[in-house]
């Protein structure tokens, strides 16, 4: 059952490993994690309100397979799986939102996570 949209549709880019696996997964000894339930339902209710989820990991194109049916088996829902991200010890961006926001319970609709993220650089 799709929800009715509050908003406009958004393009959302969800990390993988440490967003909705539950840790770091040592993927390169075949370990692809445990699921993280509560980002999972999150994701996968923003993919149902109609927005377009893009996945994407700093794991290698060789893993794609592996990757997408960890992400089946686990009932994660979205469009796109973008593999080998910029490798890098931090990201810095204007709309990044911490991985525990929406690993919560009570986690919030995408759109209010994107009036939180505007707060915080508006100050």
């Amino acid at each position: 059952m799709r929800l009715p949209m509050e908003g406009p549709r958004r393009r959302i880019a969800v990390d993988v490993d440490g967003t909705v696996t539950a840790d770091h997964p040592e993927w390169w000894n075949g370990d692809f994690g445990e699921p993280h339930t509560e980002a999972i339902e999150w994701v996968n209710q923003q993919y149902i309100n109609g927005h377009t989820i893009m996945l994407y990991t700093a794991r290698p194109e060789k893993v794609r397979h592996e990757t997408a049916a960890w992400l089946r088996d686990n009932g994660v829902r979205y469009h796109a799986l973008v593999m080998e991200k910029l490798s890098a010890a931090m990201y810095v961006d204007n709309r990044a939102v911490p991985a525990k926001l929406i690993q919560q319970p009570s986690a919030p609709d995408v759109g209010a996570v994107n009036d939180t993220v505007n707060e915080w650089f508006d100050d």
